[in-house]
Formats: structure tokens, sequence, C-alpha cells
């Protein structure tokens, strides 16, 4: 799962235990949560408020995330069998 916080300025204690139960729950059922958008004073918040999250992939934005997450190979098809990005190349077998 892939949370994008990149519009959240600031946190409290309460929205801290939110995000925490939410992880949790991500990984209660076998998942892993991704983290992206952070700004340097949620992070903070969230580390002092005893919500570290060290455990918890971070990435700078969504667009890395979703690289990170679905890796395409070359001939363009990510690797879940969904269909080709828009404007993806496609290789002519012949």
């Amino acid at each position: 799962m892939i949370v994008d916080v990149t519009g959240v300025e600031v946190v409290d204690a309460d929205t801290a235990e939110h995000f925490a139960k939410l992880v949790r729950a991500v990984e209660l059922m076998g998942s892993r949560c991704v983290v992206t958008g952070i700004q340097p004073a949620v992070g903070q918040a969230l580390y002092d408020l005893g919500h570290g999250f060290g455990a918890v992939r971070t990435l700078r934005n969504l667009k890395h995330a979703l690289h990170a997450t679905i890796k395409v190979p070359s001939n363009g098809a990510p690797r879940n069998g969904a269909a080709p990005p828009a404007g993806a190349a496609r290789r002519e077998r012949g």
C-alpha cells in the first residue's frame, strides 16, 4: 500500500496514532506500506511522538513509489499482468 502524505503539513498525537494503526493493519494483512512525501516537520513530529516508523519504507514522492513497486521489464508490460502504461514502447517479434 502506498500512502502519500505530501499535503500533510502538521501531525498531532492522534493523527500519528491513526497512521501507526494503519501501518500495523496493512502488515497484519500480509502487505507492506510505502510512505511518500513526508515533509521534514512531519517526519520530526512523528519521531518526537514516538512513531519513527523505522521499518516502513519511505520514498521521496508518489512517482518514486510507483516506479519502485511496479517494475516494468524491457517489453513494457508490468510484472503483475496489467496492461502496459500509455506510451510504453512495444517490441515486435518476427
